[in-house]
């Protein structure tokens, strides 16, 4: 079995089109998939594909909130209503 070349922080802020320090906080925050041995933080690019597709972009679409009103319609209000209507009032 062929050993995966690891990718540096150099070469991932390359890779991603993003500024070393960029990578740093990353993985200070734990946003980002790495490996540490001792001092050296090295990046799998299958992980960091896989990373990127979880990374979406694309706003989701909100569903519209129905407001309430403020004041719940009691009984009265409904039959007002009713008679406004069948008069013509309203």
């Amino acid at each position: 079995m062929a050993s995966e070349k690891l990718m540096t922080p150099d070469e991932l802020a390359e890779y991603l089109a993003v500024s070393k320090q960029t990578i740093r906080l990353w993985c200070h925050l734990g946003k980002i998939p790495f490996l540490k041995a001792g001092h050296l933080v090295r990046f799998r690019k299958p992980d960091i594909d896989a990373w990127l597709a979880t990374q979406s972009t694309q706003k989701k679409e909100k569903k519209k909130k129905t407001r309430k009103p403020s004041i719940p319609e009691t009984s009265i209000d409904k039959l007002i209503r009713e008679v406004k209507k069948e008069v013509g009032i309203d």
